[in-house]
Formats: C-alpha cells, sequence, structure tokens
C-alpha cells in the first residue's frame, strides 16, 4: 500500500509533499493438528507437510520436548500441549499455534507368578477386581476362559494363563501371562514274589525314578532293610499281607501302589515208622498238607 505525507508551514504557507510504499507480507498458517486421547506409549503425528521457506521450532509443557522439523512423531507418557511456532524465512513472520494430547494410562494386569503344580492340584490366579477395568482370561492350549479377576483351575498340561485387561472409559487395554509347568503323578508297580513259603526275607522294589523318595509300608510284616529306596527287603506274617509303597518325585508329586503277599509256613515234613512185621508203615505227622511225596532209601517212591 502507498501512504502520503503533506506537511504545511503555517507561518509561510510552505507545503511539503513525501510518501511511503508499505507491503504487507501474509502471515504463515502455523497448523500442530488436532487434540487427540491416546493411551501411554502409542505413537502419533503432528503437524503437517512442510512448505518451503518457511520455519518450525516446536516445544512443550512440561518442557523436554524441542524439534524443528514441520511433522514430528511421538509417545508421551503422560498428558502434553505441544506448542508450534511457524517462521517465514524471507521477513520473519511468525505465526502460532499449539494442541493439547492426552495420555491415558494402561491398566496393570498382574496374572500371578509362574508356579509348578502336581496334576489334579488346583491353581488360583489373578486377584481383586478394580472398578472400572474389564477382565478376560485365556489359555494356551485353548480351552479356559473367564471374564472374572479372580479365577481357579486344574490343568491338565503346561499351560500359558493370558490375563487381559481393559480400561472401560479409555479403552486402553494391556495383557500379561504366566506359565503354569504340570507334572505329572508318580506311577510306582510293585514287584516280588505274591506266594512264599516260610518266614525267610523277600524282596520287592519298584522302577527308580530320579529324586523320588520312597516310603514302604508291610501291614503286619517288617521291612528289615531298604526304606527310603525304590527296592526293600521284608519278613513277613503268614496269612495274607499287604505292602505298600508311597513314591514321592522331585517336584513333590505323590503316587501310591499296593501289594497282596500271601505268606505260608513251610510243612512239617517228619514222619513216624510203625512196625507190623514183617511190613513197616510210614505216616506223616503233618496230615494237613495236600500232597505228599515219599522216597525211601531203597529207590522206592509214593504220593
Amino acid at each position: 500500500a502507498q501512504y502520503y505525507l503533506k506537511e504545511t508551514i503555517q507561518a509561510t504557507g510552505c507545503t511539503f509533499f513525501d510518501s511511503i510504499n508499505v507491503i504487507i507480507n501474509p502471515s504463515p498458517v502455523a497448523n500442530a493438528g488436532s487434540g487427540q486421547t491416546i493411551c501411554s506409549g502409542n505413537s502419533f503425528l503432528l503437524g503437517s507437510a512442510a512448505v518451503k521457506g518457511y520455519s518450525y521450532h516446536w516445544t512443550s509443557k512440561p518442557a523436554g520436548f524441542f524439534l524443528t522439523s514441520a511433522q514430528v512423531s511421538l509417545n508421551p507418557d503422560s498428558t502434553t500441549t505441544y506448542y508450534l511456532k511457524v517462521t517465514l524465512d524471507s521477513d520473519g513472520c511468525p505465526s502460532f499455534d499449539s494442541v493439547q494430547v492426552k495420555v491415558n494410562p494402561y491398566p496393570v494386569p498382574d496374572p500371578g507368578k509362574p508356579e509348578s503344580v502336581c496334576i489334579g492340584s488346583y491353581i488360583a490366579l489373578g486377584g481383586k477386581a478394580q472398578p472400572g477395568i474389564q477382565y478376560q482370561w485365556l489359555t494356551k492350549p485353548v480351552g479356559f476362559k473367564s471374564p472374572l479377576a479372580f479365577i481357579i483351575d486344574s490343568p491338565k498340561v503346561n499351560t500359558v494363563y493370558y490375563e487381559t485387561l481393559t480400561n472401560i472409559s479409555s479403552g486402553c487395554t494391556a495383557t500379561d501371562s504366566v506359565l503354569i509347568t504340570v507334572n505329572p503323578l508318580p506311577k510306582p508297580v510293585i514287584t516280588g514274589n505274591t506266594k512264599i513259603c516260610g518266614d525267610s526275607a523277600q524282596n520287592y522294589s519298584v522302577t527308580a525314578n530320579p529324586g523320588s523318595v520312597y516310603q514302604w509300608n508291610a501291614k503286619t510284616g517288617n521291612i528289615t532293610s531298604g526304606q527310603g529306596s525304590n527296592a526293600v527287603s521284608v519278613v513277613l506274617s503268614y496269612g495274607i499281607d499287604t505292602i505298600a509303597v508311597s513314591e514321592t518325585s522331585k517336584y513333590g508329586c505323590n503316587g501310591n501302589s499296593v501289594f497282596l503277599v500271601a505268606a505260608h509256613p513251610n510243612p512239617d515234613a517228619h514222619f513216624n515208622i510203625f512196625n507190623d512185621n514183617p511190613v513197616y508203615h510210614f505216616k506223616a505227622t503233618d496230615s494237613s498238607e495236600q500232597y505228599y511225596a515219599w522216597s525211601l532209601g531203597d529207590g522206592t517212591t509214593g504220593s
């Protein structure tokens, strides 16, 4: 625009003229972007494409952010206001804009600590429900799910439990997981004689597993050696007796086995001789046995 100045001296009536041309440059347009609400840790863009001949200067409140690019990628930890100053390089004309980014925290899942359990045991995971939080439990392998904050389950195999928490108002979601290791129960199988004669010690055993501890018991008999190991010697009482073993594995899991044994006394093989001249008669003193076999010195046999 052209501006003119007319100056007149009143005492003399003399007049002077001057003019000036004023060029008005347009201010640049600063565009920081639209306000946003995000979950903590998420990235987003502010600003717009760079324009040639413009300079950019970003700052923030709280302080700590400074960049000189037209467009910036951000991931603030807390709610922050970003200030953009755009300057036209040719004349230094500035323009300003600002935008606030609200940051919502993620919920914090706490599924619990890893556990090692025996198959058939129950586990408890999670905790007290928090207001405004939605819960979702899933597993791998699949098969279990629950919308509760606190769960109880009895896994059959090694299982990873995933707990997902969602803040209902902000939509922010977080997931954590815990591994539950499931150990098998020992299955001891007792081997040894099921029918014995006499009162001599008998040996019974189960397969030895590394790290296992064994506890043996004879209902009426007496364990003479081997207690705590996988093999024992037992002196049994006559009649039907029960031998039992409890195996505790290195994982603390327990398994049991029971074995029935019939113990009989040795028969009394004494006999009496009756002289019925010229014939001799032989008769066993114990007539309760089922079978008798005779063998005389002259080669005579009988039963």
